[in-house]
């Protein structure tokens, strides 16, 4: 152990005082990294960077956007790999820009070849007329007759923001000691009074050498949430404004870590449930199966225990499993259980609870009840929403992450 004061000859109690000197106060040792900033900007709704725009932008920020189209032609004669879709309305900038992901849907066509309606199209040009997407492959298309929108929807999916760090873990005993803020205010759409949530939540990715000769930046995977905090807010009819302020003080990520660099980021996301016509949803089920072979049950519809779902169709079928691999006398899993959807339903939102009576399923009730819990929500193929979230600007935030060295 160092000593004070140190004497000339002592070799070990220089090194040590050398070490803990580099440490860092109290310990935290010099792996740290943060972002900070205060200028107002835009989230940007892009899975690739930059996460923000400038406040001063031309682009339109809007997470949700549909812009109505009078007409859509191949690029270069039919087939082809790029599609010009014209807007109904000349915008005043450019709207979107190289690289953008967008979905088109709702046009009518004759259905002599593939249909406009797609979500894989990423943007070749723009301009303020009209703009010009790539397709995966050269294909030959439809003729346009009519009507339809083109646009985004990056509700209900993590919106990664600027705020973001990465440190190195270099010992079982690290931990990774987080700190974040957030300040948001966004613009909303609403087409009846509604509620919803918006989720702020730190993620974690691990980085991995990458082999690339013209990308030498690392590869990042494995992205694993390590805080969240939920902000239930409710519209009414009409148009406004809303914000919110998020702070993360004591979060510790780890002991544990395996060694190796690690991406800390911060992101937003708007939990909205879905249009008038119907949502898709996930589950994760429990409850205690009825013994049988295996059975199929149809044309269920689950009783919405908590939420304001409703309509919900489904076809379930419980398999009877070895007992040696699944016990089919268990709760029922993903591995076990089948569930159609027979009717999406609609105004399901995350988190919604929905019970199958064990009766309607061979057994029991309440012992043999099956739990569905919506984990997912997705919006119709129309892409209608009762509420559609406009442009996000950003204020003061920041996150930093250091290591704690045990």
């Amino acid at each position: 152990m160092s000593q004070f004061p140190i004497e000339i000859n002592d070799s070990q109690g220089i090194n040590d005082a050398v070490n803990y000197l580099l440490s860092g106060p109290a310990g935290l040792g010099q792996n740290f990294e943060g972002f900070a900033a205060y200028q107002p900007a835009y989230l940007r709704s892009s899975f690739r960077q930059p996460w923000s725009l400038p406040a001063t932008t031309g682009l339109n920020p809007s997470i949700y956007l549909a812009l109505p189209i009078s007409n859509a032609q191949p690029v270069g004669g039919n087939p082809s790999s790029q599609v010009e879709f014209t807007f109904a309305t000349p915008q005043t900038t450019a709207p979107f820009e190289w690289g953008d992901r967008l979905q088109v849907t709702g046009v009518t066509d004759d259905g002599s070849g593939s249909a406009f309606d797609d979500s894989n199209y990423v943007v070749f040009s723009c301009s303020v007329t009209s703009v010009i997407i790539q397709y995966t492959a050269s294909i030959t298309w439809s003729n346009y007759i009519s009507g339809g929108e083109i646009g985004r929807d990056r509700m209900n999916q993590p919106l990664d923001t600027d705020c973001n760090a990465r440190v190195s873990v270099a010992g079982p005993t690290d931990q990774v000691f987080v700190s974040a803020q957030l300040n948001l205010d966004w613009a909303y759409t609403c087409t009846m009074a509604d509620d919803y949530d918006v989720v702020v939540a730190i993620y974690r990715s691990q980085g991995f050498p990458t082999s690339s000769t013209t990308n030498t930046d690392y590869l990042f995977s494995n992205s694993v949430l390590v805080s969240q905090k939920t902000f239930a807010r409710s519209v009414t009819a009409g148009t406004g404004t809303q914000s919110l302020e998020a702070v993360f003080t004591t979060v510790l990520d780890g002991p544990g870590l395996p060694f190796g660099l690690y991406w800390y980021i911060l992101s937003v996301e708007f939990q909205v449930p879905g249009g008038a016509q119907g949502t898709l949803v996930r589950y994760v089920l429990s409850g205690t199966r009825q013994p049988q072979v295996t059975t199929t049950y149809s044309s269920l519809f689950p009783v919405t225990v908590t939420g304001t779902g409703s309509g919900l169709e489904i076809d379930t079928t419980l398999y009877d499993l070895p007992p040696d691999t699944y016990n089919n006398l268990g709760p029922n899993t993903a591995t076990n259980t089948d569930i159609i959807t027979v009717d999406a339903g609609a105004d399901y939102r995350l988190g919604d609870q929905l019970l199958v009576a064990g009766t309607d399923l061979g057994g029991a009730t309440p012992a043999n009840d099956m739990t569905i819990t919506v984990t997912a929500v997705v919006p119709p193929s129309s892409g209608t929403y009762n509420i559609a979230i406009g442009a996000v600007t950003t204020g003061l935030r920041s996150l930093t992450a250091q290591v704690i060295k045990q």
